[in-house]
């Protein structure tokens, strides 16, 4: 890279119209602006050249006084607050807004827990009549190999080796999801 690389170059080298443009400033302070704007800037602010009422207190005025105490009396308040921890709640109309909120929680819970317990507590009996016969017949097929077929299809009564209790049956609902 050059050292003597300047802007020009670079506006030059980008294509840009900027670098045709004199780099003088295009805007000149006269010459002697600030040696009188002092002098001038005075005379405009002097009390003189303020228009006054003749015969007219001022609109404000501070007491004798004032801001020798002042520090003192803003220190003494802060020093009040400090000794006064007690907080004021102030309760505003516009209370009842959580409360409704936290009752429409509750509520929800409380219906939420009621359905589901209406859920889980059916009887045995409502439970093992809403399986299909399909489903049953395939479980007994499933788990009772040595089931005598012809006295099955002749209708004689058949009775298990191994007798199913009914927590295995409600066991066996609950495991195939059966509600």
């Amino acid at each position: 890279m050059k050292q003597d690389y300047t802007i020009s170059d670079e506006l030059r080298a980008l294509g840009s119209p900027l670098e045709a443009f004199s780099r003088k400033m295009p805007f000149d302070i006269p010459a002697d602006y600030f040696a009188g704007f002092e002098a001038a800037m005075h005379t405009r602010v002097t009390e003189a050249s303020l228009p006054q009422a003749k015969n007219q207190e001022a609109a404000f005025a501070v007491p004798e006084g004032y801001f020798d105490q002042l520090p003192r009396e803003v220190l003494a308040k802060i020093d009040g607050r400090k000794e006064n921890k007690s907080k004021t709640i102030v309760i505003t109309k516009n209370w009842w807004l959580p409360v409704r909120a936290a009752a429409a929680i509750f509520l929800l819970l409380l219906g939420g827990w009621v359905y589901r317990s209406a859920l889980v507590n059916r009887s045995f009996d409502s439970r093992l009549a809403s399986v299909p016969d399909a489903s049953l017949s395939a479980y007994v097929i499933q788990t009772s190999s040595d089931l005598n077929t012809e006295k099955i299809l002749a209708g004689d009564p058949v009775k298990l080796q191994v007798p199913l209790t009914e927590e295995e049956i409600t066991q066996y609902l609950d495991d195939t999801g059966w509600q």
